[in-house]
């Protein structure tokens, strides 16, 4: 009877010491430790890509108030680039790419597209000004477009409409009914403002 008191005691004592020692740790030393891996994860650095990159670019481009004409080229031209990259870079199209890879887009629009450099032009100024703006945001710390220059473009004889033709054109009108006299106000327009035909037909007259 008096070895099971005393086993009993012990057992207690045993509790009472473990208890104490539990009262006494700061709560940092009974909080679970964290795995190395959850450390890596949380202090490894975003990974930067081509998408990320260009969202950041068109929602800077669409606060600052850019015109729904421009945001277009924005799109159309960044999806060209892309599929370059997918197509070249066997689908890893979504890392920032170098000098190298501009180049060698460069080459694919003359001899594999046969694009006329006026056209490769306008693109590369589209990308290279999304590069620009990264670098004046500190996103990235070089442009790819450094030491790649525009192509030159050949200048071109333009055929200006002479004025027996633009004559011609007009006596086509009929000046009588309003279908003719709005196709003469419309030739006009063009021909006095140098306005693109798709620009011209987006002009709506205001309602009264």
């Amino acid at each position: 009877m008096q070895e099971k008191r005393r086993i009993s005691a012990g057992k207690e004592r045993i509790i009472w010491t473990s208890q104490r020692l539990l009262d006494r740790l700061t709560p940092s030393v009974l909080e679970a430790p964290r795995s190395p891996i959850h450390e890596a994860e949380k202090t490894r650095p975003e990974t930067l890509t081509l998408d990320k990159l260009f969202n950041r670019y068109y929602a800077a481009r669409q606060a600052a108030g850019a015109a729904e004409r421009t945001l277009e080229d924005y799109r159309k031209h960044m999806n060209w680039f892309r599929r370059f990259m997918a197509s070249e870079y066997s689908g890893l199209d979504n890392f920032v790419p170098n000098r190298d890879v501009i180049r060698t887009w460069i080459s694919s629009m003359l001899t594999v597209q046969r694009l006329k450099p006026a056209t490769i032009n306008i693109r590369l100024r589209t990308v290279k000004a999304m590069f620009n703006w990264s670098m004046s945001e500190r996103a990235i710390k070089e442009s790819p477009f450094d030491n790649v220059e525009l192509l030159k473009v050949p200048e071109e004889d333009f055929q200006v409409i002479t004025k027996a033709h633009e004559r011609k054109l007009f006596n086509c009108c009929e000046l009588t009914t309003s279908t003719g006299l709005r196709d003469a106000l419309l030739m006009s327009f063009l021909l006095d403002t140098g306005v693109r035909i798709g620009e011209c037909m987006r002009i709506f007259a205001g309602g009264g």
